[in-house]
């Protein structure tokens, strides 16, 4: 008896740690499932000596759609862009909601060129994705920065650098992808 309940206890945990590190709304892994899952990648990165990409991209305009449409069409386009992405990625691929309608992605085995190829397959396949609320057509785009991952290099650092890149992106027009090197 003691031992079951103990067993069930130990379950609900383990679920409810999971629970934690996922976004609800997108499924996508939260800022904590992702670190987590990077720190395993690092520890991968620096045994193999392997080149890691890191991506940040944000949703253009996302505040007209929710001004627009509501919340709930905002929602539905987070989640919905959130499955896109997810079939847009290899497995070894990590993704995840970095905040708002920012999203990050780290590839693991991938230069900045390959990162860049990634994401305008991306932009251009999202272009073609269509997404409907109440039979409103709704199109996002998305802004991509990129910057490698060097080895040594903190993910704080190659956030920082992708954020760059994000920036000269927006402020060049959105719907791009930027790589600073």
């Amino acid at each position: 008896m003691v031992k079951e309940r103990t067993r069930e206890l130990e379950d609900q945990a383990r679920k409810l740690d999971a629970l934690s590190r996922r976004d609800p709304l997108t499924g996508l892994y939260n800022r904590r499932g992702f670190l987590k899952r990077f720190s395993h990648e690092t520890v991968r990165q620096r045994r193999h000596k392997e080149t890691m990409t890191v991506i940040l991209a944000d949703i253009d305009d996302f505040k007209k759609i929710n001004d627009t449409l509501g919340h709930d069409a905002g929602d539905y386009v987070l989640e919905t862009l959130a499955q896109f992405l997810g079939r847009q990625v290899r497995e070894q691929d990590i993704l995840g909601r970095w905040g708002g309608e920012e999203f990050i992605f780290l590839l693991p085995e991938t230069d900045a060129r390959g990162g860049t190829v990634l994401a305008e397959r991306i932009r251009r396949n999202l272009a073609r994705e269509k997404f409907i609320w109440k039979d409103e057509p709704v199109r996002p785009s998305m802004t991509f920065g990129l910057a490698p991952l060097l080895h040594g290099q903190s993910l704080d650092e190659a956030v920082a650098n992708a954020d760059k890149a994000l920036y000269r992106g927006k402020t060049s027009g959105k719907n791009r992808v930027e790589t600073l090197m």
